[in-house]
């Protein structure tokens, strides 16, 4: 089974915390979305690059970085991996010819 995945698009929007816990929340700071589109993904793939921005926003890891990790080059850069609390899978699209 190969382990290549191909990703076609990423987004990362910071969201209103007051809109998702509400405005008596006083425990978290942020919410982050990060949306993901790929044709598969591996074990923990999506909270490994999620981990990895985290240390990008931290000023811990740089672009550089980022660049070789997706290349395949230097996977094990990306130690953080961001908890599975948050995490959901929204939809499924197969080929039409399958």
């Amino acid at each position: 089974i190969s382990k290549v995945r191909e990703i076609y698009q990423v987004t990362l929007k910071k969201l209103q915390v007051k809109d998702w816990l509400g405005s008596q929340d006083k425990t978290h700071k942020e919410i982050w979305s990060l949306r993901i589109v790929a044709n598969g993904f591996l074990q923990k793939m999506v909270r490994m690059i999620m981990g990895f921005l985290i240390e990008i926003g931290q000023e811990k890891k740089t672009l550089e970085q980022w660049r070789q990790v997706l290349a395949g080059k230097k996977l094990k850069q990306a130690k953080l991996v961001a908890p599975p609390q948050g995490l959901c899978l929204t939809k499924i699209k197969y080929k039409e010819n399958i």
